[in-house]
């Protein structure tokens, strides 16, 4: 199955989800040559989003990536954590992050996200300067070789 992220996306904003995009997608969107294979997004944890993305997440099918064939769906009283909910749905993996980096929330990204036209909708990508800084924090080694790539990326948008 090829994701469909611009689906769940869409999903998402119909839904009235307040959310960033990050990771792989945000960089692809920002012309990062680099492949990825999940959308991952951080939302904002007040109780009027949190009923809005559990919505969104039965319409698109969501339940946990697991190695077994049960299939474990996300409660509501979860999705209120800094925790990360690493989920599969009718149209591809999708990460739901409720902080990233040194357990920054949404909220703290208020200034380090733009506005980006995708289609008819209007999304929240996190900008590659913010990223770069927050794969800096995770220091993982996926996140560090991809670092050359974003920061390339980021100098050339500057031209």
């Amino acid at each position: 199955m090829n994701p469909d992220f611009i689906k769940i996306l869409e999903i998402l904003t119909n839904h009235n989800v307040k959310f960033f995009v990050t990771g792989g997608v945000s960089a692809v969107i920002q012309g990062a040559p680099i492949t990825t294979f999940d959308l991952d997004i951080v939302h904002e944890r007040s109780e009027k989003n949190l009923y809005n993305l559990f919505d969104a997440l039965r319409e698109i099918g969501a339940f946990y990536r697991t190695r077994t064939d049960i299939k474990i769906f996300p409660e509501l009283s979860a999705l209120g954590g800094a925790g990360h909910h690493l989920l599969m749905t009718k149209f591809g993996p999708l990460n739901v992050l409720g902080s990233i980096g040194n357990r920054r929330e949404f909220k703290d990204f208020d200034s380090e996200t733009e506005p980006i036209q995708l289609e008819a909708y209007s999304i929240k990508v996190h900008t590659l300067r913010s990223l770069i800084q927050v794969k800096e924090e995770i220091g993982a080694e996926k996140d560090k070789a991809v670092l050359p790539i974003l920061r390339r990326t980021l100098e050339e948008s500057k031209k």
